[in-house]
């Protein structure tokens, strides 16, 4: 088991995990789609948890599950959140929405959490998105569920039981389910023994144990649902594979034509599956997402940074006196176009005036809407602060634009190699490369392991060209650094 953590980590007993097997039913035999579908869920856990998260294999009811949580409870872990295949946090309320709601789940006594489905007269059973689990309460009961589990007839184990007489939705998701004798906080009615149980899924073991040791199973609230993104990979799942694995999409078709068929044939629950699939049109960034570099100056005459905001200018202030020349490289034709704009006639003063003054130069290129925006007034703000004064800045600006600026279009995981050719040699070189390779596209757009390949392949050749190269940004495994010089670091693999 592999566990990240945070330097600013939230510690309230809370843990990710999620396995490196297919964990959902209907991917059995689809190996590709699992593989790219765990690449998305890593990346969107690392950008959107602040708790610590951990992978797992030997995804097993008998063996690799129970030594897993066992570790977890050995190390102090309280709560697990299990994600599967083709679900993820899509933001960092989440935990907080969760956390809240454990708070309010520990004033009885609770096994799990997570989407409860019961129809009719079957079982209740989990729609494969997350489970969270009470590990205290869990190993307390581990024996009942691998007991429970072994048995071949489950379903005659089955009590009667109680559940919630509201729903999340509909009428066939309760908002928990309970033993018949456990303390449960709202009104409720006595279900009679299931007549149908699915044992597709080993974790459907724990409303039997629950509900045999007087223990409760909660639903996720509207808040916890509304802070992770759920793709339902099990509809429509041949169509999504047509475009998902088209890897020419992007370049076989235009700008007009790809939105088209996202609106128009890409069902709404795919919506989000379909946006990282044409990152590079739909999204572009006016202001970072991180915050402002303070970084000491390292000594590079070749800056190398995305089209993205303003903080890349804050790079180039702390290497003045050696640097010579900043190569912009991104896949963004909008991002590209506005950057140039903003060199060539920003005075540098009251940014946000100049962004809404000029707002039909974005608009101008193609972009059809502001929502695909990303533009946060106050990292503008945050920026220009990072200097002595507005003084000061407007010297740094006056400086930075007699420098010599190259704008290139161009995917830098797909087309390292023409990024190291702009590189050269000899040189000393800061590569700002952002969160790049921790893009959704990147991995839905190259088979198997390419993207990561593209990684090594570029910083080895840059490092046998040139001088010395740092690096700032994610790798493909989604570790951060800042500056690094990339011939002290051990490994990036």
């Amino acid at each position: 088991m592999h566990i990240k953590l945070r330097h600013q980590a939230r510690m309230d007993g809370l843990i990710h995990l999620m396995f490196n097997e297919n964990m959902h039913p209907v991917l059995e035999g689809e190996d590709a789609l699992i593989g790219k579908l765990k690449k998305l869920m890593q990346i969107n856990i690392n950008n959107s948890v602040n708790s610590p998260w951990a992978t797992a294999d030997r995804w097993s009811p008998m063996v690799g599950f129970k030594e897993v949580i066992d570790q977890l409870n050995n190390m102090g872990f309280r709560y697990v959140c299990i994600w599967f295949d083709g679900t993820w946090p899509g933001a960092s309320e989440f935990e907080d929405e969760l956390m809240n709601s454990i708070n309010e789940w520990n004033k009885t006594d609770w096994l799990a959490a997570g989407h409860i489905l019961q129809r009719g007269t079957d079982a209740p059973q989990w729609h494969e998105q997350c489970v969270i689990i009470n590990i205290n309460e869990f190993c307390n009961v581990d024996n009942d569920f691998y007991s429970y589990y072994k048995r071949n007839e489950q379903l005659e184990q089955y009590p009667e039981y109680k559940s919630s007489t509201t729903h999340i939705h509909d009428d066939y998701t309760p908002m928990w389910v309970a033993g018949t004798d456990a303390l449960t906080p709202s009104d409720s009615e006595i279900k009679a023994k299931p007549e149908e149980y699915n044992d597709e899924l080993f974790l459907n073991t724990l409303f039997l144990v629950a509900l045999k040791n007087g223990l409760v199973i909660y639903n996720l609230n509207h808040k916890i649902r509304k802070g992770k993104i759920c793709v339902y990979i099990e509809d429509d799942m041949e169509f999504t594979k047509e475009w998902f694995f088209d890897y020419d999409f992007n370049t076989r078709l235009s700008l007009e034509e790809s939105r088209s068929y996202g609106y128009d044939l890409v069902s709404d629950d795919k919506r989000e599956l379909f946006q990282y699939k044409v990152m590079d049109t739909h999204i572009m960034y006016v202001t970072n997402t991180e915050d402002v570099p303070f970084g000491n100056p390292i000594g590079i005459d070749t800056l190398v940074v995305p089209c993205s905001g303003l903080h890349q200018y804050k790079h180039i202030s702390n290497n003045r006196d050696t640097i010579k020349r900043i190569l912009w490289t991104d896949f963004s034709p909008f991002g590209i176009g506005w950057q140039e704009f903003v060199l060539k006639n920003w005075d540098g003063k009251d940014f946000d005036k100049f962004y809404k003054d000029n707002f039909n130069v974005i608009t101008d290129l193609g972009l059809p809407s502001e929502e695909f925006i990303n533009y946060d007034k106050e990292n503008a703000l945050d920026f220009i602060e990072s200097y002595e004064n507005e003084e000061d800045w407007l010297e740094h600006w006056d400086f930075i634009r007699t420098l010599d600026h190259q704008f290139v279009k161009i995917d830098v995981v797909k087309e390292w190699r023409r990024l190291s050719e702009l590189v050269g040699k000899d040189h000393v070189a800061l590569l700002q490369l952002s969160n790049i390779w921790q893009y959704e596209i990147n991995y839905i757009n190259s088979p198997d392991f390419d993207a990561q390949v593209a990684f090594v392949d570029l910083f080895n050749e840059l490092l046998q060209n040139n001088k010395t190269i740092y690096f700032s940004g994610d790798t493909p495994g989604g570790d951060y650094f800042e500056q690094k010089n990339m011939r002290t670091l051990p490994g990036i693999i």
